[in-house]
């Protein structure tokens, strides 16, 4: 049997790795020093999916674009659990109930989407380019990225964005005084991840047309 990686491929993995680890021990030690006991859950999850995805790279051979997305969309998140903001920054953007002052709750302006939303969208944009991918491989890159596929590919992307919400519906149940927020909370999540999902159903015809 081949190895999983080639010599380069290995090589190119490094910052990679680098920068997840870097990010992880980083907003991990901060955390834990702050006593937050949220992070402990959320970043349970995220090495979880680290070692799923670093699983699925072995059999799919994700693009070095699609594995820089979602690093960085695992930054983007732990960066949003953790960087405090001042409370005077929060009061007049941020609702003063149910809420953390944290970077998750934060807007620059009161009519602009939290930066919680601008992550959904970032990262159901990075989920659903790696779902792409996946299963392209899964049809021998048989796959066109046709107006059925692409359609089925945002269902994809949003049924990942489903079980994001069903995590967090755990999170609530089992730790106390959680920054996940309500129902209008999670529906604006799902906006956000289906604004992800569909331009990302827009890229992909343009990758797969400049290959």
């Amino acid at each position: 049997m081949p190895p999983v990686f080639s010599e380069r491929q290995s090589q190119n993995l490094v910052p990679l790795g680098g920068f997840v680890a870097l990010y992880m021990l980083g907003f991990g030690g901060y955390a834990l020093s702050q006593g937050n006991k949220e992070f402990l859950f959320y970043g349970f999850i995220m090495l979880v999916l680290i070692g799923l995805v670093m699983y699925m790279h072995s059999k799919v051979k994700f693009t070095m674009a699609v594995l820089w997305l979602l690093a960085f969309w695992g930054f983007l998140h732990m960066a949003g659990g953790t960087i405090p903001i001042p409370r005077e920054c929060m009061a007049s953007t941020v609702p003063p109930v149910g809420t953390g002052n944290v970077l998750y709750n934060f807007r620059a302006f009161s009519w602009t989407p939290k930066y919680d939303q601008f992550v959904h969208a970032f990262g159901f944009f990075s989920a659903t380019l790696a779902a792409w991918e996946a299963l392209r491989v899964s049809t021998y890159n048989n796959m066109r990225p046709t107006f059925g596929a692409l359609f089925a590919i945002v269902c994809v992307g949003m049924g990942l964005g489903g079980l994001n919400e069903v995590v967090e519906f755990i999170a609530v149940l089992t730790i106390p005084n959680t920054n996940v927020g309500g129902y209008e909370n999670t529906g604006w999540d799902l906006v956000s991840n289906l604004v992800g999902c569909i331009f990302a159903a827009v890229v992909i015809p343009l990758r797969s047309t400049r290959r």
